[in-house]
């Protein structure tokens, strides 16, 4: 395991050039990636979570074009194009949604924000209410629902839906937040308050989010083990995925993290952060032969470590060798305020509590 982190190491610091792809006549400027993982859905993902819309619909489309029964690949396409503001080119690639599975819930969601975008709102609360029909138990939807319902006066309603997915995710941040909003429209003081101390409870205990309330709820899942309610949170919160299985260590879930990094390592073999993620969450739960595994055959051109990276291998390192292997190890940093920044205080706090040498 040694000399594979030795060759880890030397990703720490060095620096890869940005490639340009063209797709259906839009320029899409990023990191290498193979030709494989750059046209999956997962790609698509990310580059939306980093607000590049423009980009994830290119991504987006090539995965719909490989794939024409990809109902998912068709609603994001949807998606960006109605957050581009192409609303007519929106409608058609949710209507080749429809024809594929006009059951599945995410399409009428995806609708119902599109319609609200455009302030059609009796528009986007059929739609809403055709997709919380279909799966009342998503959080997000139920939200998407009671949104819609608050923004047509209707807040009775929508407090009532409120309470009842508050019930069912009592930690969650998001929901706490808009059952406040909802009571304060309804006038309902007795909720507003309550709702207020909830939100107050599981900020101390998570700690407040570096990107509004949005890494709260997913921490809240991986805390109580729900990997999938955890990217989907993720998701619906358009932040960063790379970010998720340095976040479950973080929350103290190093079986999510390798779960999830090992997904992501399989789809890009390059991504150094996910080989790292894998080594050290498996060295965690005592696997040590499956982060041998993990750090071994080193494809020809790794991507460079990110900070985040770089303090997993920095705990690696010192699991390895002692704390001794990581006297003189410079302290990462991101930009102040940023979902990296928040992430390296928390790992630090969780990993040992050890505080790096300037």
């Amino acid at each position: 395991m040694r000399a594979a982190i030795v060759a880890l190491l030397g990703l720490t610091g060095c620096i890869r050039g940005e490639v340009v792809r063209v797709i259906d006549g839009v320029e899409v400027r990023g990191r290498f990636i193979s030709d494989t993982a750059y046209g999956t859905y997962t790609y698509g993902a990310e580059l939306e979570a980093r607000g590049q819309y423009a980009e994830a619909l290119a991504a987006y489309q090539v995965a719909a074009s490989r794939d024409p029964d990809n109902v998912e690949a068709w609603v994001r396409v949807g998606a960006m194009f109605c957050l581009l503001k192409r609303f007519d080119d929106a409608e058609d690639a949710l209507d080749e949604a429809e024809d594929v599975d006009a059951d599945y819930e995410p399409l009428w969601s995806a609708r119902a924000e599109c319609w609200e975008r455009q302030g059609n709102w009796d528009a986007a609360l059929t739609a809403a209410a055709r997709a919380v029909e279909l799966d009342p138990e998503r959080d997000e939807t139920v939200l998407l629902h009671a949104r819609i319902l608050s923004r047509r006066g209707r807040h009775q309603e929508a407090l009532r839906w409120l309470r009842a997915v508050a019930l069912r995710s009592p930690s969650s941040l998001e929901v706490w937040r808009a059952l406040a909003d909802a009571a304060r429209r309804a006038r309902n003081d007795t909720w507003y308050r309550y709702a207020l101390g909830q939100m107050e409870t599981l900020r101390e205990r998570f700690g407040q989010p570096a990107k509004g309330d949005a890494w709260a709820a997913v921490d809240a899942a991986l805390a109580n083990r729900e990997l999938a309610l955890a990217r989907r949170r993720l998701r619906h919160a358009r932040v960063d995925g790379r970010l998720l299985a340095a976040r479950a260590i973080a929350v103290g879930r190093p079986e999510l993290a390798l779960t999830e990094a090992e997904l992501r390592l399989g789809a890009e073999p390059e991504n150094s952060d996910a080989r790292v993620a894998v080594a050290l969450s498996a060295e965690l739960l005592g696997q040590r032969d499956r982060a041998v595994a993990a750090l071994s055959d080193l494809p020809p051109a790794p991507e460079p470590l990110s900070p985040v990276g770089r303090a997993l291998l920095a705990e690696l390192v010192m699991r390895q060798g002692g704390p001794q292997a990581v006297d003189g190890w410079p302290a990462e940093s991101a930009r102040a305020g940023s979902a990296e920044a928040d992430l390296l205080a928390r790992l630090r706090e969780r990993l040992g509590k050890r505080e790096a040498k300037p």
